[in-house]
């Protein structure tokens, strides 16, 4: 689930640039092995994925992101514009900071 949303959040593939490792090869050189997005197989199957602490705490902000009801209210409102067929309004990158003082 968490890989997933991440995936869709980010528009890129997390998997994608993953690093598949063998059990073995993690257990003799756990250092070298464990560096990014990095799968861990044993026997043809999946054990597990490892993901630095960078990765863990953008995953974690965006889930809080997510569930706020502010922004689950802005997104229903832009899905009632698209579903209806109203033309969108669109903004300036700068327009938008200056409004939320960002």
């Amino acid at each position: 689930m968490y890989v997933i949303l991440y995936i869709h959040m980010n528009g890129y593939n997390l998997l994608g640039k993953e690093k598949v490792v063998l059990i073995r090869e993690l257990q003799k050189h756990p250092s070298r092995s464990l560096q990014g997005v990095t799968r861990i197989m044993r026997g043809g199957k999946s054990l597990g994925v490892f993901f630095p602490d960078a990765i863990v705490e953008e995953l974690m902000e965006d889930l809080e992101a997510v569930r706020s009801t502010r922004l689950k209210k802005r997104a229903k409102a832009v899905r009632t514009i698209f579903k209806e067929g109203k033309k969108a309004r669109f903004a300036s990158a700068y327009s938008v900071a200056k409004r939320y003082g960002v």
